[in-house]
């Protein structure tokens, strides 16, 4: 009798396993449930993310749209107060062009030489500019007699002139709302060889009287980027004429062509705009 207990004892120990084993199905269920529950809001982080990156692109869109609209809305800088550019004297000349070069024939001769219209590539009026109808401009061709009068002694220079093969002479000429008058004359010769040697062979003396003294060897200042092709010589005067201006000149031999660049100006005007159309000038003849 007394195992029995025991083993009515030892059927106890099933019913507590039981009821563990029976209480295990509730956590199983409600972990299922919570399965489920997290089951459909998975896909929230995602959607959140992509939320974040369209509301960041659309912020980082307005604020570029916000600084062109700022950049493309501001003053000129020349019209806010106190930070205009002061301008140092140059003329405001049209955009530079050139005609397209012309490729000589195998043994025609013409290797050294332009085969376009050289008025083409003569110096453009400044916008302010008042032209000298007595020039021709782009629209004609300067009588040598014209170009012989800016020399005191004449006879020598038509001498060299016509045997160096003087074609024809492009010329035109301004006067500027600052009082500056500039002359630009381009001397056309058979070949770059004919021209440099005028050039050479005459020197200072080919150049016009309207500088009669004055600093020999100039040289255009580095900012106006002449060409180092281009062979420069001229003369800066350094008295006042007789209508009170000063004279500046320069020869530009480039190629067949030899350059001259003329101008008088009043005493307070600086040399610059000598030295941009002397700069232009040459670009030109590249």
């Amino acid at each position: 009798m007394t195992g029995q207990p025991e083993t009515v004892g030892a059927t106890s120990e099933p019913e507590l396993v039981g009821a563990a084993d029976s209480a295990a199905p509730p956590d199983t269920a409600s972990a299922g449930a919570v399965d489920v529950a997290e089951g459909p809001s998975a896909p929230r982080p995602r959607r959140l993310r992509g939320v974040l990156r369209w509301t960041a692109a659309i912020l980082v869109f307005a604020a570029v749209a916000g600084g062109v609209t700022a950049l493309t809305t501001l003053p000129d800088r020349d019209k806010l107060p106190r930070l205009g550019t002061e301008s140092d004297g140059r003329h405001d000349y049209p955009a530079l062009s050139v005609p397209p070069v012309v490729q000589p024939e195998f043994g025609s001769g013409t290797a050294t030489q332009r085969l376009y219209d050289i008025r083409l590539v003569l110096l453009p009026r400044p916008k302010s500019a008042v032209r000298d109808k007595a020039f021709p401009g782009r629209d004609g061709w300067l009588p040598t007699e014209k170009y012989l009068s800016l020399f005191a002694d004449s006879a020598p220079i038509a001498g060299v002139l016509r045997d160096h093969g003087l074609r024809h002479i492009a010329a035109d000429a301004w006067r500027t709302p600052d009082g500056t008058r500039t002359e630009v004359y381009l001397l056309h010769f058979d070949s770059r060889e004919i021209a440099s040697l005028y050039y050479e062979d005459m020197g200072s003396e080919a150049l016009p009287i309207a500088v009669d003294s004055g600093e020999l060897g100039y040289e255009p200042p580095d900012e106006f980027n002449t060409p180092t092709f281009a062979v420069v010589r001229g003369r800066l005067g350094e008295t006042l004429d007789a209508e009170g201006l000063l004279g500046r000149v320069a020869m530009i031999q480039s190629g067949d062509i030899v350059a001259v660049v003329l101008t008088r100006s009043p005493a307070d005007v600086t040399r610059v705009p000598f030295d941009q159309a002397v700069a232009l000038q040459a670009q030109l003849l590249g």
